[in-house]
């Protein structure tokens, strides 16, 4: 971070407990001083500002005056680190800036960053956004808790293969379809293409390995090899763009997330998962037994070397005990969750990502996005001495094992207790270990995929099935067999300008 990120900008910087004021303030509830861009609408064109460094327990007016718009934007960094945003593009600069324009920003000698939504409602005149533990994930508004409000919000799509996909999505807005690209999705990481809740069934996609071929379903929209936003589905070459095939995504009649993979079938992959993950031998790590009167099935928490980690399940026999090969790397912590016939367990707050069946899962963020349950363990506190040693299960109406000491001081990086915020532990960006082989046949449709539409004649309208009524799809080009959407919808009020959504140009 430059010198000037660490200077105040004093400009409507407010003190935490002062006097309310109209305008937009964001509060810093961490524990580390958080430098704050903001973008928004200005009256001409998109507009972005920093930095703000705001202290932890401190507040800053970033927008004063009555609020004219409903929504803004802003990017919170410690210490010049990464930000996990939504895909909502401004221009930046290290020092103190203000910039007009939020396209073309490397060519105008600006960073590309990307930030994230503030929804300050249709009828606000100012409002607070508080950031909480933002190393958890996204920070949260006054007006509910955090995560709550956002978590499986979007459409989110997961590269579940072994080479970068580059991705465009075109789904029905308020004045017909539009289409996006492109995100250069890695292997084993995921983007969110649409931010906040879904408001139609059906969206589209495309992905690319290095510009080749996609295998469509007749859902045309119009493209560029570059960064886009084209609005509208007709006359593509005409208006200078490309016609290219797009592939259905179905959310369901009800969504208002949805976590879409590319795979064959666009279902999350199997976790990988250690079929013997017992040994029974000496030396470091953590022993299990059991002296309740009951199978206990057990799963482990550790800090794994890529990101914290959970496996299970153990299931130990009375008067059994058992030695799981976890390779951790801090040997003082561990976290254990322990059922009896799938029953509760009184945990300490400490979260981590589960499966019903046996699992090896990398990452304790966004699980329920990645198809696994979000449950409570308890910390295992070995002392740090080498060896092997015993967690002993008893009766929950027995005391329960003691751990040798809670000295944290040289363990900064255990999952944070979340007593108090209602969060995740710490690590954003968990990621899924796929399997060795992962299964991929990319664009091909499936045997039972029904043959698509014809167009039909003029003035048709198309209905796939009486109960939901279907949402319209993307009228398709002549040339193609192509499937028309219905292009009736019930009218909406028409949302505030947003800013574009990208992630880069094809082909990585």
């Amino acid at each position: 971070m430059t010198i000037f990120r660490q200077l105040f900008l004093a400009i409507a910087f407010s003190a935490a407990g002062g006097a309310a004021q109209a305008g937009l303030q964001i509060c810093n509830e961490t524990e580390f001083v958080q430098s704050v861009s903001i973008g928004y609408k200005g009256d001409v064109d998109w507009k972005s500002e920093g930095w703000w460094n705001v202290d932890p327990g401190e507040c800053a007016t970033v927008v004063g005056g009555d609020l004219s718009k409903r929504y803004y934007y802003y990017r919170a960094e410690v210490n010049g680190g990464d930000f996990p945003g939504e895909g909502y593009f401004f221009c930046t600069t290290p020092e103190e800036y203000e910039i007009v324009g939020d396209t073309d920003c490397e060519g105008r000698g600006y960073d590309n960053e990307s930030f994230r939504e503030i929804d300050t409602g249709e009828t606000a005149t100012d409002f607070t956004y508080t950031l909480t533990a933002a190393e958890s994930g996204p920070p949260r508004s006054d007006d509910g808790p955090a995560n709550d409000d956002t978590a499986g919000l979007g459409l989110e799509i997961c590269n579940a293969t072994t080479e970068i996909q580059s991705v465009s999505i075109g789904y029905e807005g308020d004045n017909g379809f539009v289409s996006e690209g492109w995100w250069n999705i890695d292997p084993d990481d995921c983007a969110l293409v649409l931010a906040g809740e879904l408001q139609q069934q059906y969206y589209y996609y495309r992905a690319e390995v290095e510009e080749g071929p996609f295998e469509g379903e007749g859902y045309m929209f119009c493209t560029t090899p570059e960064v886009y936003t084209i609005e509208g589905d007709q006359n593509c070459e005409s208006r200078g763009y490309e016609t290219e095939s797009f592939s259905e995504i179905d959310t369901g009649p009800t969504a208002r997330g949805h976590v879409f993979y590319i795979t064959a079938d666009g279902n999350a992959p199997p976790p990988v998962v250690d079929d013997a993950p017992v040994v029974t031998g000496d030396g470091a790590g953590l022993q299990i037994c059991n002296d309740s009167d009951d199978i206990q099935a057990v799963s482990i928490g550790y800090e794994g070397a890529e990101d914290w980690t959970s496996e299970g399940w153990w299931n130990v026999d009375p008067g059994d005990c058992t030695t799981p090969e976890l390779d951790g790397v801090n040997r003082r912590y561990f976290y254990y969750r322990a059922e009896v016939d799938g029953g509760d367990f009184d945990g300490q707050n400490y979260f981590f990502c589960t499966s019903p069946s046996a699992y090896t899962i990398v990452g304790d963020a966004e699980c329920e996005a990645r198809g696994y349950d979000r449950e409570d363990f308890a910390e295992v506190d070995t002392g740090g001495t080498t060896g092997t040693f015993t967690l002993t299960l008893v009766n929950a109406d027995a005391d329960g094992p003691t751990t040798p000491g809670d000295d944290r001081t040289e363990f900064p990086d255990e999952p944070k207790d979340v007593t108090d915020t209602g969060i995740d532990p710490t690590q954003p960006d968990g990621t899924i270990e796929e399997p060795a082989e992962p299964t991929f046949d990319f664009g091909l449709p499936d045997e039972t995929t029904p043959e698509p539409e014809t167009a039909p004649e003029a003035g048709t309208v198309v209905e796939t099935a009486p109960e939901p009524e279907p949402e319209p799809e993307p009228e398709p080009v002549e040339e193609e067999p192509l499937i028309v959407p219905t292009p009736e919808v019930l009218p909406e009020p028409e949302p505030e300008e947003k800013p574009i959504r990208r992630g880069g140009s094809r082909g990585g």
